[in-house]
């Protein structure tokens, strides 16, 4: 009767974490951030059905399936910031409450700005019939008048209003991961965190999964936009991708054009560079009709002296 009373007293022991807590809390909000871009696909193909009319079942199916590794990328890309700081020791420990709420609200901040841009793709595609690229970078030297035309032709309000709520529920979402995860408290005394070699090994698998779902599997080479093409219908092809790894890819390629054609202004001047167009494209016997004229119209000395 004692040993049975004893028994029945005595909490069960609560198994430890194989691996840190960061661990799978990182992991959880990856999947989080994967799940809510694809929300963001869905209310695109929504937005545009008119475009899908002639689409397949197995159509679609393949543009969620492609899609999830352009997803898994962009949040690959920006979970490595948060990786770094999330791992410091400041920041996750229990005498860093301000840090901890500094991080939340600049991260939720982050996102917020990015979700926004994702709503916004919406209108944009249905304009130009093509995700974010070079196009939206272009509209920013008329910033004025695009608000302008934003602020009296779309549904701002609207809009808004979806930003707030599904901002709201990823924040809820990523709360309730962190409560259930980093702040949960053991149910006896017995619990013991994880040794120090195992965060070292935690740190090393989150970091060997960023790597890899960046550059988009094990494939020999890294995903590039091209990958989504993978289709004849090229509605899906366009929602295999996503915006924000779109405008990343198009940021850099405007930032790289405009570098090396300022790296070229600088190094020739344009007097310089106009004298040797010349001598490249004038002839033995040619001469310029008007030299003060960038034009290399020439005329021959042969018809000169007739």
């Amino acid at each position: 009767m004692n040993e049975s009373s004893v028994s029945l007293s005595t909490p069960k022991q609560k198994k430890r974490f194989f691996l840190s807590r960061e661990f799978y809390f990182f992991i959880s909000a990856l999947a989080t951030m994967v799940l809510f871009f694809e929300f963001f696909r869905m209310g695109m193909i929504w937005k545009n059905w008119e475009s899908s009319q002639q689409t397949t079942f197995g159509e679609f199916f393949s543009s969620f399936y492609v899609g999830a590794r352009f997803d898994l990328a962009t949040s690959c890309y920006l979970a490595i910031p948060c990786l770094i700081f999330g791992y410091l020791p400041w920041v996750f420990g229990k005498r860093s409450a301000g840090y901890q709420k500094f991080f939340w609200m600049t991260f939720i901040f982050i996102i917020s700005i990015l979700f926004f841009l994702l709503l916004m793709e919406y209108e944009f595609f249905k304009e130009f019939q093509t995700r974010y690229n070079q196009l939206a970078f272009q509209y920013m030297d008329e910033s004025d008048t695009v608000v302008g035309i934003i602020w009296y032709g779309y549904p701002v309000f609207k809009y808004l209003f979806c930003w707030f709520c599904i901002l709201l529920c990823f924040s809820w979402t990523l709360r309730f991961l962190y409560q259930k995860i980093i702040t949960a408290k053991p149910l006896t005394n017995s619990y013991s965190e994880v040794s120090f070699g195992k965060k070292w090994i935690s740190i090393f698998l989150l970091v060997a999964i960023i790597v890899i779902g960046a550059r988009g599997g094990f494939g020999r080479a890294p995903l590039r936009w091209g990958d989504a093409f993978s289709q004849e219908n090229e509605f899906i092809n366009q929602m295999s991708l996503n915006g924000l790894y779109t405008l990343g890819h198009s940021l850099l390629d405007v930032y790289n054009r405009k570098d090396r054609t300022s790296l070229w202004k600088e190094q020739i001047p344009q007097e310089e560079s106009q004298q040797r167009v010349r001598d490249l494209l004038l002839a033995p016997g040619e001469v310029l009709v008007n030299k003060e004229f960038n034009t290399l119209a020439r005329v021959q000395n042969k018809i000169e002296n007739t």
